[in-house]
């Protein structure tokens, strides 16, 4: 099974501030969109034939983004994977622990992404079925805190560039800077 990491998904107040630091650090953003079906206002920054990209989103109305910054706060919303085997990365994922959120048996059903949450690891997984693409990514190194020793739930993935680490905060490098949520608000 071959699997890429097409974006991570940070979940921000506003996202007109971060899209001004990003820019003036030289990085591409798009305008940002509004989604009134999904609730949520978005800007990919990255250009769009590289993968790991990174999605800025801000909710703009009640729903499940608007909760989830309440309850979180801004940080690590996703990661969505690329795979080419679906099924095959459906077992891997309960074979290492991770659980199918309830929203995803519908989705699938339907074609769209599907979600894995994993108590102790604060992100979602975000999977779709793709035919890949080598391609460079746009964010070089992506650290993410998990509880001290569920580390296995991050580096289960085999992707050198995602790191779990359990002593430090959620960060990612684009070119030679290392981005904190911090720094983006």
């Amino acid at each position: 099974m071959k699997i890429c990491i097409n974006h991570i998904a940070l979940l921000l107040p506003s996202l007109e501030n971060v899209i001004k630091i990003l820019r003036k650090d030289g990085v591409e953003v798009e305008d940002s969109k509004r989604f009134t079906a999904e609730g949520t206002e978005e800007s990919y920054a990255g250009s769009d034939d590289l993968l790991a990209r990174l999605l800025l989103m801000t909710p703009i109305g009640p729903g499940p983004y608007e909760r989830a910054l309440k309850k979180r706060g801004a940080g690590l919303h996703h990661i969505a994977f690329d795979v080419d085997d679906m099924g095959e990365f459906i077992h891997k994922m309960s074979s290492i622990g991770w659980l199918l959120h309830p929203s995803s048996l519908e989705r699938y059903k339907s074609g769209f992404a599907i979600y894995f949450a994993r108590p102790g690891v604060n992100t979602l997984i975000e999977v779709e079925n793709r035919e890949l693409e080598d391609a460079d990514y746009f964010i070089k190194k992506i650290h993410i805190p998990v509880e001290p020793g569920k580390e296995k739930y991050i580096s289960e993935f085999s992707l050198d560039n995602l790191i779990p680490t359990a002593d430090k905060g959620f960060s990612f490098e684009i070119g030679n800077k290392t981005y904190t949520i911090d720094m983006l608000l």
